[in-house]
């Protein structure tokens, strides 16, 4: 609601930076409904006055993905971009997608970790639109299940439940293929978690 007051762009442009400061530190607070209510206020920032005005906004969330840094600071910079890609819509989606397929399947846990988060807030930050990404990002996500990390694996299955709660016709009929070759993998992490999943849809 504070922000209400500051429709006039001239009143948020001068009050910016430590606007943007103040909810940077608010995205990456230990209490989840702060970091989301962060995150979305980071999201409506962005689309009221475009990409221009925060031109480090998204980068520096995507160095704190590829940090070292704690859980909460992966989950809210997960979240806060995935609302900041929503305000800008889907043709940035578009563009950011190849870098995360990419960070996804990085070699170091940690970066693994914080962008496999992404998949947990993109589908609810953007809804059906989110349907048309599911084929790309879905084969990341059997990936996910048989990761050496654990809370890598814990990721990749709450991503691939929330993937099946949000879109289940759509990531059914993706998903199951995947998942059907998972049941008969020579990894038993994979047969596992495809079995979870299986069970889930």
């Amino acid at each position: 609601g504070s922000l209400a007051h500051l429709t006039d762009r001239k009143d948020i442009t001068s009050h910016l930076p430590i606007l943007v400061a103040g909810l940077r530190l608010a995205v990456v607070d230990p209490v989840p409904t702060t970091r989301a209510t962060a995150s979305k206020a980071l999201g409506s920032l962005v689309e009221k006055l475009g990409e221009d005005a925060l031109p480090d906004l998204i980068p520096n969330l995507m160095a704190t993905l590829r940090s070292d840094a704690g859980a909460a600071d992966r989950l809210g910079s997960a979240q806060a971009l995935s609302e900041v890609l929503a305000g800008l819509g889907t043709s940035r989606l578009e563009e950011t997608l190849p870098t995360i397929l990419q960070n996804v399947s990085s070699n170091k846990p940690a970066v693994r970790e914080g962008f496999m988060t992404l998949f947990i807030f993109l589908p609810a930050c953007f809804g059906t639109s989110f349907a048309n990404y599911l084929n790309r990002i879905i084969p990341s996500i059997p990936a996910g299940l048989a990761d050496d990390v654990e809370s890598i694996r814990g990721t990749s299955l709450r991503a691939g439940r929330l993937l099946v709660k949000n879109f289940a016709t759509k990531a059914i009929d993706l998903l199951l293929p995947e998942l059907d070759r998972g049941l008969a993998d020579n990894n038993h992490r994979i047969r596992l978690s495809s079995v979870e999943l299986v069970g889930d849809l």
